[in-house]
């Protein structure tokens, strides 16, 4: 059976006004299960617990069908060759666990899951690093605390991992990059050989346009027989 697993990204107050847009989207398509990819400090300058408005938005779609995913805990990179070639290289900027040390990688993550668990009394079963993108010591680190982590072609259960297709539909508001990551994951929902599918959303997809074929692609996708799934959904 082909399951489809929705991912909301880049959850966090900065983005609250393209949150509200999707999350009326999938309420008008009556569709509840999806993963929530919350980032507790976006830029470290938008925490989660700050915002009550937020709280609010979150905790009325955190239902016994959607789950909270760590996604990082600022989601910007602090490494200034990634800051200046942002916007050149694609979102490099937001490649936050790569040049930190596993150390501060470690506390990010035990920051991150601190707020999340003050905030709204749950801790996430899995992480999605932002970008799909961490260095290789992460690993070791995540198992520790997550049942599973992804990266773009990969779910990974640690025992186990399952390839998947993921559509993205932002290049990170890069005129180019966004033309063609809208183009190549509109082609790989309509023609796609794997089983399991990520449909990654973005508050970016709202900003650039690239929502309403998104929406389209995901509606043809359930039509099709896609089964919404989550994340842990595969956990044996």
């Amino acid at each position: 059976m082909k399951k489809l697993i929705i991912s909301i990204h880049d959850v966090t107050p900065y983005f609250l006004p393209e949150l509200k847009v999707i999350f009326q989207e999938l309420d008008q398509l009556k569709i509840k299960k999806y993963d929530l990819l919350i980032v507790p400090n976006w830029d470290k300058k938008y925490p989660i617990n700050q915002n009550k408005e937020f709280v609010k938005l979150i905790k009325k779609h955190l239902t016994r069908d959607s789950r909270l995913v760590l996604h990082g805990y600022s989601h910007q990179s602090e490494n200034k060759l990634h800051q200046k070639l942002n916007g050149i290289i694609g979102p490099s900027g937001a490649i936050e666990y790569v040049s930190v040390s596993e150390k501060e990688a470690e506390k990010r993550i035990n920051d991150g899951l601190k707020i999340i668990k003050e905030t709204f009394h749950v801790k996430p079963l899995g992480f999605v690093p932002p970008v799909w993108v961490m260095s290789m010591g992460m690993s070791k680190i995540l198992k520790k605390y997550f049942a599973y982590y992804t990266t773009y072609f990969t779910i990974h259960y640690f025992s186990f991992k399952i390839r998947s297709a993921t559509l993205c539909y932002t290049g990170g508001e890069i005129y180019l990059f966004d033309k063609l990551m809208l183009f190549l994951s509109s082609v790989r929902a309509r023609f796609t050989r794997n089983k399991v599918v990520q449909l990654a959303i973005h508050p970016d997809d709202v900003r650039i346009g690239s929502f309403e074929t998104e929406i389209k692609d995901l509606k043809s996708l359930l039509k099709r027989g896609w089964q919404l799934s989550l994340y842990e959904d595969f956990i044996k």
